[in-house]
Formats: C-alpha cells, sequence, structure tokens
C-alpha cells in the first residue's frame, strides 16, 4: 500500500504547522544593535513618524532607542516598515531571513504531504487560530519563541491545547519537532505529560529528516497505519473511566445500605477470629467489591475484546524496556498503597507499634536516606503467625533477600525461580522507580532484639512498601520449596534488552557499517520461550531504518563488488524491515540459545536458500562462527554471510 493509499483509508486529510518560521511578525522585542543602526539611516521626519507610530510625541534618539527594544512597539515599525524605505527591509532582514532558513526543511515535508494526498496549513506561535479544517496531523516546533530564555515546553503545550479548544473531538496524531537532538530527546516525555496527549498518538521528531523521504514514508507509515486502533482504545478508555466512577458510586451506596449491626456482625463472626481490626477488614472488603464492580462493566470487557485483535507484530517498536507508566501500572498490581500503611502508622498499626505483616518490604535506613538503595528484605513469614505483636515476641521472623536498581529503558521485569521483580517508586522522586529482583538462597532472621528496635526507631531498617498477599504467598512458596504453584499475571515484559552492531562482507574484511547503537538498551530485545524451543527477535523501527540507509550508502560506495547484488537485492526487499522488527526462531532439539544462527529472510517468496544465508542474526555469547565478527577483522573461511547483524548485552 502506498502512503497516499495509506493516509485515505485512515482519513489522513489535514495537517496543521505550528513554527516560528511561520510568524506573521517579530515575537521579541529588537535588539539595542539593531535600533542603533536603524536610528542612523532615517532622517527626523522619520523619527517623528516613529514616534507617531509608537505614541510618543516629541521623541528624541534616545527615546527611541529604549522603547523600540519592547515588543509591542517593534511590531507597530514592523507593521509600517515600508514607511521606511530601505532603512526598515534592513531593520527586519534578520527576521526574515531567519524565518526563510528555518522554513525550508518544513517547506519539504509539506510538499511530500501534499503529493500524498495531505493539505496543510501554517501557523506562526501567536496566530494558531481561524483553521480551515480540523487537522489529523499536527506538527508543534519545540522552541516556538527564539528569545534566548532556556527551552521548555510551555508555549509547545500551550498550541497543542488550543487545537483541543478549537477542535475538541479531535485525536490527531501530535509530532514535536526540533534541529536540536537533544533538548528533542529530553523534553519528549514532559511535554506529552504536561499536554495530556494520548502517549500513543504522539512521537518527537528531527526536523533533519525532513529531507529524507525515505525516512519521513517509513516514519508515517509505522505509526499512522495504527490510527483507527489509536482512536477506539482512546475512546474505550474514556469508557473505563467512566466505568470506574460507576463503580465507585455503587459502592458508596452499598456502605450506605450498611447498619451499625452490620459492622458488629462482621467484625465477631469474620474478622476477630483472625484478630484484624475491623477498619482493616472493611477497607479490604470494600476494595474487593470495587474490584467486583468494575469487572462487572462491559466496558472493560470491550476493551479487553479490542485488545485480543491486535496484531502485535505490525505494532511500532521503538523501546523495549519499562516506561513510567508501564511500571507504575505493574507495581500496583504487586504492592499495597503506601497510603494504606501510612494509615496503619496512624491508627497505631506500624511497625513502631510491634505489627509487621507478610509481603513488608523494608530498605536499608541510611541507603533510604540517600535515596540509592541496594538491598532490599520482605518478610516470608506466614501471616497467621505475624497478627498478634503480643505473640510475635516469641517468635522469629524469616526475611528474603533482593537486589535493588534503578529502573531504566533497559528494565524489564521477569519472574526467575518463580518470585516476580518487584517495582517500588523511589523514596526520593516519586517519577524514579527502583526494581528488586529476590533471591530465594539468601534468606535473613529477625528475632525479638531487633524487632524492638523500631519501637524506639533505633532499627537500621524502613519499611517502604507491602506485596500484596497473592504475590507474597507466591515468594513464601517460592522460597520453601513449596511444589504447589500459584500462578499469577506474567511481568510485562520478558524481553531482554539489546545493542545493535552491523557489519559486512568486502570478501576479506568485515566492515562495521553501523555500531550507533551498540550500547543503547531500546535498540533491539530477545526473549526466549520457558521451554528453550523458540526465541523472539526483535530490533526498532527506526534501529532497522537506519541499518537499511547505511548498507544502501556502502552499497553505493562499493556497487563494484562481487557481493553487491545479492545485499542490494536483500536490503530492497520489501520483507526485510519487517524480518527484521519481529522475527520468531525456532530451534532444533538440544540446541541452547548461545548456537542461534537467525536467518531473518528464510521463508521469503524470491529467495533461495542460499541467498537467505547471507544475511544472519547473533545474540551475544554466540558459539557460531559469528561469534567475534567485528569492524577490521579478516573473513574467515567458514563464514559465508555477506551481513552480520550482532546483538549486545547493555549495561
Amino acid at each position: 500500500m502506498s502512503l497516499t493509499e495509506l493516509f485515505a483509508s485512515v482519513g489522513v486529510k489535514n495537517a496543521h504547522f505550528i513554527d516560528d518560521a511561520f510568524d506573521l511578525a517579530p515575537t521579541q522585542g529588537l535588539s539595542q544593535e539593531d535600533v542603533q543602526h536603524f536610528i542612523n539611516r532615517i532622517d527626523i521626519e522619520a523619527l517623528e513618524k516613529v514616534g507617531e507610530l509608537i505614541g510618543i510625541e516629541g521623541i528624541t534618539d534616545d527615546g527611541a532607542l529604549e522603547a523600540l527594544q519592547e515588543l509591542e512597539n517593534t511590531i507597530s515599525i514592523f507593521n509600517a516598515r515600508e514607511e521606511f524605505g530601505e532603512a526598515g527591509e534592513l531593520l527586519f532582514s534578520d527576521f526574515f531571513n531567519d524565518r526563510s532558513g528555518k522554513k525550508s526543511d518544513l517547506e519539504t515535508l509539506i510538499t511530500f504531504l501534499e503529493k500524498s494526498g495531505v493539505n496543510s496549513e501554517r501557523f506562526g506561535v501567536d496566530n494558531y487560530q481561524d483553521c480551515k479544517c480540523e487537522p489529523q496531523l499536527v506538527f508543534i516546533d519545540l522552541r516556538l519563541r527564539e528569545n534566548g530564555a532556556p527551552i521548555t515546553t510551555a508555549d509547545a503545550v500551550t498550541v497543542y491545547k488550543k487545537t483541543r479548544e478549537m477542535f475538541p473531538t479531535c485525536k490527531p496524531f501530535v509530532f514535536l519537532m526540533s534541529t536540536l537532538t537533544t533538548p528533542l530527546r529530553n523534553f519528549r516525555e514532559s511535554f506529552f505529560l504536561e499536554a495530556q496527549i494520548f502517549a500513543s498518538q504522539f512521537e518527537a521528531i528531527s526536523k533533519k529528516n525532513f529531507r529524507d523521504e525515505d525516512e519521513m514514508r517509513a516514519v508515517f507509515t509505522n505509526y499512522i497505519r495504527f490510527m483507527p486502533e489509536l482512536h477506539r482504545l482512546h475512546d474505550r478508555i474514556g469508557f473505563i473511566e467512566s466505568a470506574i466512577t460507576k463503580a465507585a458510586v455503587n459502592v458508596g451506596n452499598t456502605l450506605r445500605s450498611l447498619d451499625l449491626p452490620d459492622y458488629f456482625v462482621l467484625f465477631h463472626n469474620t474478622a476477630a477470629i483472625e484478630k484484624v481490626g475491623l477498619g482493616t477488614y472493611i477497607s479490604d472488603l470494600l476494595l474487593e467489591y470495587l474490584v467486583n464492580e468494575v469487572e462487572s462493566s462491559s466496558e472493560l470487557w470491550n476493551l479487553a475484546a479490542e485488545l485480543d485483535g491486535w496484531n502485535l507484530q505490525s505494532l511500532p517498536r521503538s523501546r523495549f524496556g519499562l516506561t513510567y507508566a508501564a511500571g507504575k501500572i505493574y507495581s500496583g498490581n504487586i504492592l499495597h498503597s503506601n497510603f494504606r500503611l501510612e494509615s496503619e502508622n496512624a491508627r497505631g498499626l506500624s511497625t513502631k507499634d510491634g505489627y509487621f505483616y507478610l509481603g513488608d518490604v523494608f530498605f536499608l535506613k541510611d541507603e533510604y536516606a540517600l535515596g540509592n538503595p541496594k538491598k532490599a528484605y520482605v518478610i516470608a513469614t506466614p501471616a497467621c503467625d505475624l497478627v498478634r505483636p503480643e505473640k510475635l515476641k516469641e517468635r522469629t521472623i524469616f526475611l528474603c533477600e533482593g537486589r535493588v536498581k534503578k529502573v531504566t529503558l533497559a528494565t524489564t521485569p521477569t519472574g526467575d525461580g518463580g518470585i516476580p521483580t518487584t517495582i517500588i517508586s523511589s523514596p526520593n522522586d516519586a517519577l524514579k522507580q527502583f526494581s528488586i529482583d529476590w533471591n530465594k538462597k539468601k534468606l535473613h532472621t529477625w528475632h525479638a532484639e531487633e524487632m524492638s528496635k523500631f519501637e524506639t526507631d533505633e532499627s537500621g531498617y524502613v519499611r517502604v512498601g507491602r506485596l500484596r498477599p497473592l504475590y507474597a504467598i507466591q515468594l513464601q512458596h517460592a522460597i520453601t520449596a513449596d511444589l504447589s504453584r500459584i500462578g499469577v499475571q506474567r511481568a510485562p515484559n520478558m524481553l531482554q534488552p539489546m545493542g545493535v552492531g552491523v557489519c559486512v562482507s568486502n570478501g576479506a574484511k568485515w566492515i562495521a557499517v553501523d555500531s550507533e547503537d551498540v550500547t543503547e538498551p531500546c535498540a533491539a530485545a530477545v526473549a526466549d520461550t520457558e521451554d528453550g524451543k523458540q526465541a523472539l527477535y526483535i530490533i526498532s523501527d527506526s534501529t532497522v531504518r537506519r541499518i537499511r540507509k547505511k548498507i544502501k550508502a556502502w552499497l553505493d560506495r562499493n556497487s563494484t563488488l562481487p557481493s553487491a547484488v545479492i545485499l542490494r537485492k536483500l536490503v530492497d526487499a520489501e520483507a526485510f524491515e519487517e524480518r527484521l522488527m519481529y522475527m520468531i526462531h525456532s530451534r532444533a532439539e538440544g540446541v541452547v540459545p548461545e548456537d542461534d544462527l537467525v536467518k531473518p529472510m528464510v521463508g521469503v517468496d524470491g529467495f533461495t536458500e542460499d541467498e537467505c544465508a547471507k544475511i544472519v542474526l547473533v545474540r551475544p555469547g554466540s558459539t557460531t562462527a559469528y561469534a567475534k565478527v567485528n569492524g577490521g577483522r579478516d573473513v574467515s573461511p567458514e563464514q559465508d554471510a555477506l551481513l552480520v547483524i550482532s546483538l549486545f548485552r547493555t549495561k
């Protein structure tokens, strides 16, 4: 499908470009130097005209020098610049030259879109209004005002909110654009959070890419093809919010229906048996009832049906690690809210009061204070042995030790040893998270002496969270080597992030054509099935596109090589990108992951078995003939491939 056909099929007809390149007038006052040159070029009559325009009678040179540096007066002179002849033209020459230079890349993209059937409207930062058509694509410059101030997303956020005000039902795909690569990357997340954009309908993009038609075609194809699904998902999430609100109302109605004797019955018939406080019991009861009410909503299951219908292979893949939002959902599924723990503190049910609970998570106090914990400890003693503080002093608490790391794009929660990774918020920064991998072989005990230290704040530990019962029991079972297994939700990502390096053969030497992402955890990922019979290999969309471009550039410079023809055929194939972005590799019996020699093009129509063998993908620690392929190394006799894609572990 061509890009024109794709745009038409998903209803993309109009684009809005908001950039200071399209400003109709200056957005900052003139510099003192420019004003001085202007004053030197005009006569008394023209100076009087300046005073008339800005409302200063009897204006002097000094008065004009000061006044024209104010934006309001700058605009007044700008609108009347033709009245000052060459002096007026020269005064604003920098403004027009700057806008002309900035327009170049934008106009290139606008022309490209128009050829693909998409109309574009151009707006400056202060004239984004009176739009002709509702946009399906919105391009916003990161730095809308070149005023020397530090870069922020404030203006870009304001502009996007104008779009929502003008078109309340509009769900455009938003591109934040800039020529500044580093600030663009740094401000990407803050922009969509502040603008409250649906994350799947947003991307940051460098203006440098606008001149590369192949790159832009790939970018639009990658993101725009999924717009109908995104629009439906957007609506479904709105329905989910309504369902949760409705469920909360139902819970409130049920709670109001409880009479005082009902509390008496609940306490004496149920809660009192386990020595649990009435408040804690009722709170847990209502939380479960709220889940039941949400579970009873058709909206939730409509979302499930929508997600079941997605083709995961077609989803954009720009990262494989855990984002903050994914970590927050995952953490909420495994950990109780800290508000629960704070409430217990206020109600005399904390560690200071002698209360300890199955699943309580502790950091070392000194490491916690520094915001850089290295170890964590979780209580694994059965809950029934913990509910009576007066009896606990006669017993010993068992704890399991865990290793703590900061969550990065290379973090992938797993379930090693039957114990799920725990994701917990940083004690000093709510927007940062830590992962805890529990080691069931490292056990500790606390006796009465250690527990009593909490009462006097002398303990070297601090409680930072609590596992929900299902996960705490799962950890407990793993520790005690119980053969019964409690099945719970799988960690959201079993993928192992990888870096990528690419080498081609010139017949004698291996040539490194791409090493930009050797240490980049977002570049690729690998996941092995539990039975070891299959592996999933994924390379991010943007990385694959760059690899293809660099190989083509190398082939242009080395077109006379005997291998150039087959290499060109491989990288020009439509399946080249698709296979590298997502490939399932099956292993023969007895083959270990390190033996994998993945041939991505196997099974593609039009390629012989020998041609498919000319491109291979190898993983870290490979035992194959391509394990040590690197730029500058000799091509050995057993290496028949012409293109080797090597994966690397990242820190």
